[in-house]
C-alpha cells in the first residue's frame, strides 16, 4: 500500500517544489492543507502515514502547530518543514515528540522519501516501545500481585503447622477456666463458702482467658493478609514474638531453641508480620529437618560490614557498604546439612525436599522475596552432617 502523507503548507511555490521531489516515489500519496483548521479536519477523516508540517501557517504559528496536528493525529509520525529561522522550533517540536525535521532549502526527492520512510519507521518503534512498556507495567503489577498470594498461601501453610502447637497452648487455659467454672457452681450450691478460694479462682480464669485471647490474636494477627507496610520496629521484640510462636513445637519435638540475643539491638525499618513469617520458615525448615532431638540457635547482634565479607559475599556488597552497620540475625541447627547441589537449589521456586504433600516448596523463595523487599541480604552455608546456618542482614532504620 502507498504511504499516505499530509502536507500542511501555506506557500504555493513550497508545495509545487515537495509535490514535485514526491513525484518520483509512487510510494507517496500526498494531500495538501494550506490552513490548520483544514488540515485537522482532513487528519480527523483519513488515516494518515505522516504529517509534513510547516509550523508558520495563516491559523497557527510555531509549537502550536505541532501540538495541534499531533493531539488530532497521534498515530501519524510528523516531519516538520523548516526555515532557516525556525530551526531552533522545530528542535524543540522534535524534543515533543516529532518524528524529523527538514530543512525546505535543502530537500530532494531522495532525501524527502528516506526521511518519509524514516520517520514511519521511528513511529512504530516508540508505538511498539510504549505498547511494551505498557505491557511489562502490566506484568509488573501482576507479578507483584502473585507475590502477595504466594506470600499468603505460605503463611496459611505456617499457620497450619502452627495449629498443633497453639491448641495445646489454647486448651490448657480452657481447662482452668472449666475446672473454675465447675467450682464456683458447686459452691453457688452451698449457703456457705470460701470466699477467699472464690477470688483466687475467679483470678486464675481471668488470666486463663486472657492467655488464651493473646494465642489466639496472635495466631489471626499472624495470618491477616498483608501488604508490606516498613515500619520503624524493635527487632528484639520481633525474634521474641517469632518465638513465643513456634516454641511448642520444639518441646514436641524433643528440640531445644537457643536464644542468643544482644542487647539494645538498632532498630530496623520493617514489616513485622511478613518478617516474623520469615523467622518461624526458616526455624520450622530447620526443626522438620531433624528426625527427633537437636538443637537450633537464634543469633541476632549488632555487626560492622567488613571488606572480607563484600570480597566473599557479592548479595552483600550489593545493599551495604564497608563500614556499614548492620543488624545480622542467624538461625543455626544442627540438622543433617546440605550437599552442595542441594545447596544451590533451596532458593528456586517449588525446589523441596519434603515427601510429596508435605509442602509446596515455595518456602525459602518467598523468604528471599520479603528479605529482598526490605532491602536485606539473605544467604546459607550448610554441610552434610554439620548443620545449616541462614544469615539474614538488615539495615537499621
Amino acid at each position: 500500500m502507498p504511504i499516505q502523507a499530509l502536507l500542511l503548507e501555506d506557500n504555493p511555490d513550497d508545495v509545487e517544489l515537495l509535490r514535485f521531489h514526491l513525484s518520483e516515489s509512487r510510494d507517496v500519496q500526498v494531500s495538501v492543507s494550506n490552513t490548520l483548521k483544514s488540515a485537522l479536519v482532513q487528519l480527523q477523516d483519513t488515516d494518515f502515514d505522516v504529517a509534513l508540517i510547516d509550523l508558520s501557517v495563516p491559523d497557527s504559528q510555531g509549537l502550536e502547530t505541532f501540538i495541534e496536528v499531533q493531539s488530532t493525529c497521534p498515530s501519524a509520525a510528523i516531519v516538520i518543514l523548516t526555515g532557516l529561522d525556525d530551526q531552533s522550533v522545530a528542535s524543540q517540536a522534535i524534543q515533543r515528540g516529532a518524528q524529523d525535521y527538514l530543512n525546505k532549502n535543502d530537500v530532494n526527492g531522495r532525501l524527502l522519501e528516506r526521511v518519509i520512510r524514516y520517520a514511519i519507521e521511528r513511529k512504530r518503534a516508540q508505538h511498539a516501545l510504549k505498547v511494551a512498556h505498557l505491557e511489562l507495567k502490566e506484568a509488573h503489577k501482576q507479578l507483584k500481585t502473585t507475590q502477595a498470594q504466594l506470600i499468603q498461601i505460605e503463611k496459611m501453610e505456617s499457620v497450619g503447622r502452627l495449629a498443633a502447637g497453639m491448641a495445646h497452648e489454647v486448651m490448657n487455659p480452657l481447662a482452668i477456666i472449666l475446672q473454675g467454672v465447675s467450682y464456683l457452681e458447686s459452691e453457688s450450691e452451698a449457703d456457705a463458702g470460701d470466699w477467699q478460694t472464690r477470688r483466687e479462682v475467679i483470678t486464675y480464669m481471668r488470666e486463663s482467658v486472657i492467655r488464651a485471647q493473646h494465642i489466639v490474636k496472635s495466631l489471626l494477627d499472624f495470618s491477616r493478609p498483608s501488604r508490606l507496610e516498613l515500619k520503624e520496629v524493635d527487632i528484639s521484640a520481633l525474634l521474641e514474638e517469632a518465638l513465643n510462636l513456634v516454641e511448642r513445637q520444639m518441646v514436641f519435638k524433643q528440640i531445644k531453641l537457643v536464644h542468643d540475643i544482644e542487647e539494645e539491638l538498632p532498630r530496623i525499618l520493617a514489616d513485622e508480620n511478613q518478617l516474623i513469617q520469615v523467622l518461624i520458615n526458616l526455624i520450622a525448615n530447620a526443626y522438620q529437618a531433624m528426625d527427633r532431638k537437636g538443637q537450633i540457635i537464634l543469633h541476632a547482634y549488632p555487626h560492622m560490614i567488613t571488606k572480607d565479607e563484600l570480597d566473599r559475599h557479592p548479595e552483600i556488597k550489593e545493599k551495604f557498604q564497608h563500614e556499614q552497620q548492620a543488624v545480622v540475625v542467624v538461625i543455626e541447627d544442627s540438622g543433617p546439612g546440605m550437599d552442595e547441589d542441594r545447596l544451590a537449589k533451596i532458593w528456586d521456586p517449588f525446589f523441596t525436599t519434603k515427601a510429596p504433600g508435605k509442602g509446596t516448596g515455595l518456602g525459602l523463595s518467598i523468604v528471599r522475596t520479603i528479605i529482598q523487599a526490605h532491602q536485606g541480604v539473605i544467604f546459607t552455608t550448610s554441610k552434610l552432617g554439620e548443620g545449616t546456618k541462614f544469615f539474614i542482614y538488615l539495615a537499621p532504620a
